[in-house]
């Protein structure tokens, strides 16, 4: 982003996310994810979700990168 402030870019995420009318958790608690089929069921504090896509937004965090890699992605090390 031209501000350079990660500020910009959860408000760009959260624009396009609004325009697309996709549905974002705030203080949701993740306990698994589960692949069934072309869908994804979430098991949550909220309760339980079928999405058709995810968004890993974990930062840097571990866990974040152990879910990514146990549906297949792999991680690359910036150097």
């Amino acid at each position: 982003p031209e501000s350079n402030r990660s500020q910009s870019i959860i408000e760009c995420l959260q624009k396009e996310a609004h325009a697309l009318k996709i549905s974002t958790l705030y203080k949701t608690t993740i306990e698994s994810i589960k692949k069934i089929d072309n869908h994804f069921l979430i098991f949550s504090s909220q309760g339980n979700i079928l999405a058709k896509n995810i968004l890993i937004a974990s930062g840097s965090s571990k866990s974040g990168f152990r879910l990514a890699e146990s549906f297949g992605h792999t991680i690359t090390p910036l150097s």
